[in-house]
């Protein structure tokens, strides 16, 4: 008696801490995981800062850039870069919707499908019953009733 009550404690408590120990590993690893990407996030944040101070001072640094800075074809290629973007934009919008409407003709499709599934089994079970009913009445025996099931209409 004593030791099958030590006993049932005994993994009460085992199953009790089992669940406490999965639910530290789940929790640190949920904690290991945000720290994670918040140190990558602080990463990609302190090293494109550094590049744009880099930028800055190259840019500030070059007589040259500072010449092609100020010329109107600059600001010519810059715009064609940004209509470059915008279609690129748009490409991908159209190319989205496209999916959609082709998606939704497979939607359609294979509900359609599934419907002539359904009927197609559901007259096959009406010939196959009527058929057994046939033969059980005109007492046609095991040879008519097989003779049901390979027929194929």
């Amino acid at each position: 008696r004593f030791t099958g009550v030590a006993l049932r404690e005994w993994c009460e408590w085992a199953a009790e801490s089992g669940g406490r120990k999965r639910r530290l590993i789940v929790l640190t690893s949920r904690i290991n995981g945000r720290a994670m990407v918040a140190f990558f996030e602080r990463l990609q944040f302190v090293l494109e800062e550094k590049l744009r101070i880099m930028k800055a001072a190259l840019i500030k640094g070059s007589d040259l850039i500072k010449r092609w800075t100020v010329r109107p074809m600059v600001t010519c290629f810059e715009l064609w870069d940004d209509l470059v973007v915008e279609e690129k934009r748009k490409a991908e919008l159209l190319k989205r919707l496209k999916y959609r409407i082709q998606n939704n003709c497979i939607v359609v499709t294979f509900k359609s499908w599934t419907e002539l599934v359904l009927t197609s089994r559901a007259e096959r079970h009406a010939h196959l019953s009527g058929g057994i009913a046939a033969c059980l009445s005109a007492n046609a025996g095991l040879e008519g009733i097989e003779r049901v099931f390979t027929y194929h209409p």
